[in-house]
């Protein structure tokens, strides 16, 4: 049995809960985050779709993801406990998210578009302490490095809780402790990471007898049904802005989600989605809208494109602008679907330098927006469907963007001299 424990520091706020209102980061939640971006890489290593000579899909996957995480048959190969350490650090305090600066109507201006959906929860601030320990009772000796490189690379790239794509729950190792060493090495790199997981998990599966997993990466004819970090550059891309650092936590968020009318002082998220709402010069919400109010059709067919997907779905509207053309639709309510819940591919994260200053790392993965690829405009009546914005390039586009914003509004690059 080999004994593991992190050293924790939260780099922004943490938005973990059992109940939906109090905070509580729970060996449960820990445990999701670890087999997420496990199934994030387990791809690089084996054939998820084959094991013990037959070939089905997922079937490698599940049974790698049980040797380590368990299953109804088999108990998982380490416990999890949570330590905090910093529990005056909890607040339901959203005035924390409201600014001083006052708007023309004389209130505060409140940016809660970045935490929309966890406003009234509990939270836990940014540089408090907690502590994760893992107990380690199957192979521990191998399965150790697997947990290191995995806690290594959620400190890099997510974090715990609500919210994580957004760039809450994110958190800094401190320290690494085993039972055996006094420490262990902290990786700052999401390739080493990637690179050491690689042969770390190879290592693992062949040890364990009677498994028979082919070692050879997942080939995806075209983009993963769900987030997956292969060695192809395609499949993933990362942006820092670490070289431009800043100071408070308050001041990255700002630059982040500031939702202000004014076009400059609007946040990264809000101008990117703006940018993919009319890439390629298409007005997609305000065509789709004439399609759909114009068509005594129950369901329309169209070649509208919504590059906005790639942002995540479901997407609501309501429209307000007061166009003469359009004015009879003024309050009319639209969303934008491909039938179920499609997360962002956009993960950020936000990190402290040694100075205790802040800087943002941005991970974008490709996976599909909608498996059957159609995408879903629907209004009172009835509905557009038309084809999901994926492709390889489409996605490197939208990173493209996100880039030119971020160094804009971030970085150096982006001030006049």
């Amino acid at each position: 049995m080999n004994i593991l424990e992190f050293e924790l520091l939260t780099t922004s706020p943490m938005f973990a809960s059992r109940d939906g209102k109090t905070f509580s980061l729970t060996p449960q939640s820990v445990r999701g985050v670890m087999r997420f971006w496990f199934r994030a890489v387990v791809p690089r290593v084996i054939d998820i779709h084959y094991y013990n000579g037959e070939r089905k899909p997922y079937i490698g996957l599940k049974k790698a993801e049980e040797l380590i995480f368990g299953s109804t048959e088999r108990k998982s190969s380490f416990d999890v406990i949570v330590d905090l350490i910093s529990p005056t650090n909890i607040t339901n305090n959203h005035d924390y998210f409201t600014f001083a600066r006052i708007n023309k109507r004389n209130r505060k201006i409140n940016y809660i578009y970045g935490i929309y959906g966890v406003e009234e929860r509990e939270f836990l601030k940014e540089k408090s302490k907690l502590n994760i320990t893992f107990i380690i009772k199957k192979q521990p000796d191998k399965l150790l490095n697997i947990i290191i490189n995995l806690m290594n690379l959620i400190s890099l790239v997510s974090g715990f809780g609500a919210k994580t794509r957004k760039g809450f729950g994110s958190f800094k190792i401190e320290l690494i402790k085993t039972n055996k060493e006094n420490s262990s090495e902290i990786k700052n790199s999401v390739k080493n990471i990637l690179n050491e997981l690689d042969e770390n998990l190879k290592r693992y599966f062949s040890s364990i007898s009677d498994t028979h997993f082919k070692y050879s990466q997942t080939e995806f004819l075209d983009i993963p049904e769900f987030p997956v970090l292969l060695s192809d550059p395609k499949t993933y891309r990362v942006v820092s802005t670490k070289k431009s650092p800043i100071k408070n936590f308050s001041d990255i968020y700002k630059k982040l989600y500031a939702t202000e009318m004014q076009e400059s002082k609007k946040g990264v998220y809000i101008k990117v989605k703006k940018k993919l709402r009319t890439l390629n010069n298409t007005e997609s919400f305000t065509n789709a809208l004439r399609e759909v109010e114009a068509s005594s059709k129950n369901t329309i067919e169209s070649n509208i494109i919504f590059y906005q997907a790639l942002m995540g779905l479901p997407i609501n509207y309501k429209y307000n602008i007061t166009s003469k053309k359009l004015r009879n639709y003024k309050g009319n309510e639209y969303t934008l679907t491909n039938g179920e819940r499609k997360a962002s591919p956009f993960f950020f994260s936000f990190h402290l330098n040694e100075k205790n200053e802040y800087y943002v790392r941005i991970l974008m993965i490709t996976s599909k927006i909608s498996l059957n690829n159609k995408i879903y405009f629907e209004g009172r009546r009835n509905k557009l469907i038309t084809e999901s914005p994926e492709s390889f390039e489409i996605y490197n586009q939208a990173m493209d963007i996100f880039k030119k914003e971020v160094e804009k509004k971030l970085t150096n690059k982006g001030e006049k001299k």
